[in-house]
């Protein structure tokens, strides 16, 4: 229907998919994303012969979530607000392997975000919607690993204009040290 414009980022794989946005009296209307344009621009096809969750977090300002390293790859999407996204490649076998960035997403803009990059978010505004299909079930019972959103080695760029809001579980994440750790010790 609309054009699209994709953006590669600083880690192999990451990258921003902005669709045309069409706007008149009434708000506006976008196609936020066809299977089909997305593997064109690079979002490989596997990503949708998954176990696909979708999920939506509404975040009041500040809130913190992350920095999750599931291992899934996601599709991330704001439907409201800006949120701002910090990335941390985790794959060994990247070119990438340990690259940080951030950017901040607001709606209009989806992320594509690969296996095996660490991932949080950040809403800059109350009621901020995030929209996102992982590849992966959530199970409550498992323990997966993350990292502290406010390691002070990682010195992420995160709103600090007011304290942010954290849930006990990312608090009590690994450090970025810890995380990198247990994959270097990984023997596959």
């Amino acid at each position: 229907m609309g054009k699209i414009t994709v953006e590669r980022c600083e880690i192999e794989g990451l990258c921003v998919i902005t669709p045309t946005v069409f706007k008149d009296d009434r708000g506006y209307f976008l196609e936020n994303w066809k299977k089909n344009d997305l593997i064109k621009f690079g979002v490989p096809e596997e990503f949708f012969n998954n176990d696909l969750q979708n999920n939506v977090s509404v975040s009041n300002k500040g809130t913190l979530r992350g920095i999750h390293c599931q291992g899934w790859a996601k599709l991330m999407t704001v439907a409201w607000g800006t949120f701002r996204m910090c990335f941390i490649d985790l794959r060994r076998e990247s070119s990438t392997y340990k690259k940080v960035m951030s950017l901040d997403v607001k709606p209009g803009m989806a992320v594509f975000v690969p296996e095996g990059v660490a991932n949080g978010a950040q809403s800059l505004v109350d009621n901020g919607i995030l929209n996102y299909i992982v590849t992966g079930y959530y199970n409550p019972t498992e323990k997966y690993l993350g990292i502290t959103p406010l390691d002070s080695k990682l010195n992420l760029p995160w709103d600090m204009a007011t304290p942010p809001i954290i849930s006990e579980k990312d608090k009590g994440s690994l450090s970025y040290d810890e995380v990198i750790a247990i994959i270097e010790s990984d023997v596959k």
